[in-house]
C-alpha cells in the first residue's frame, strides 16, 4: 500500500495508466485477433502496489485510452470489462501477499487459461462471431507455450525492480521476499 500523499498517489497512478497505453504499442501480433503483450508484467507491479478501486479505475481508464491511441478494431466494451477482470485476478492473487515464484505460476496460469483462452475467447465470438472452440484452440497453444516465459520474465522484473518499491515505500519487505515457495516464517 502507498503510505504518501494524495498527490503522489494520484502522479503514481497516471503513471502506471500512461504505462499501460504506451505497452499497448508493443505489441506482437500473431493474427488480427492474436497478439502477445508483456504488458502484464505492468500491471502485477500496479496491483502490488495500488489498493482495489485504484487497480480498477487503471484498467478501466487505460483500456479506453489504449483503444483511441492505438485502434486494433471497433472499440468493445466488453474489452475494457475484460482489461479490469484480468487486473481483478492479479490483485486477488498478489496484493499484500508473499510474492513467490509458486504465487506467480498460480496467478499467471489463472490468467492465461481462464482470461486469455476462455473469456477472450468469448469476446473474439461475440464481436466478430468466430466460433467459439476455434478461437479457444488458436488462443490455447499461444497461452500455454508463452506461460513459463510470462512466470519467468514477471519473477525477474518484480525482483530487478523490487528494491525501489521498498525504498520508496510502495511495498512492504514482507510482501517482496521473492522465493521459490512459500517463505519461511521468522521466530
Amino acid at each position: 500500500m502507498v503510505k504518501t500523499t494524495s498527490t503522489y498517489k494520484l502522479a503514481l497512478l497516471a503513471l502506471f495508466i500512461a504505462i499501460r497505453v504506451m505497452a499497448g504499442m508493443f505489441r506482437i501480433p500473431l493474427t488480427e485477433s492474436l497478439m502477445i503483450s508483456f504488458s502484464f508484467v505492468f500491471i502485477m507491479i500496479e496491483t502490488l502496489i495500488f489498493d482495489y478501486p485504484l487497480v480498477v479505475l487503471s484498467a478501466t481508464i487505460g483500456d479506453i485510452l489504449n483503444a483511441l491511441v492505438f485502434p486494433s478494431g471497433p472499440f468493445y466494451w466488453g474489452y475494457t470489462a475484460f482489461a479490469v477482470l484480468q487486473t481483478s485476478l492479479y490483485w486477488i492473487g498478489l496484493h499484500h501477499k508473499p510474492i513467490t515464484v509458486a504465487r506467480l505460476a498460480v496467478v499467471k496460469t489463472i490468467n492465461n487459461l481462464f482470461c486469455n483462452v476462455i473469456i477472450n475467447s468469448l469476446l473474439v465470438w461475440h464481436l466478430y462471431q468466430v466460433a467459439y472452440p476455434a478461437a479457444v484452440l488458436s488462443r490455447l497453444p499461444k497461452n500455454l507455450i508463452l506461460l513459463p516465459i510470462e512466470i519467468l520474465l514477471a519473477y525477474l522484473v518484480i525482483r530487478l525492480v523490487k528494491p525501489l518499491l521498498i525504498s520508496k515505500g510502495l511495498v512492504e519487505s514482507q510482501y517482496l521476499p521473492m522465493t521459490i515457495f512459500k517463505p519461511k516464517k521468522e521466530n
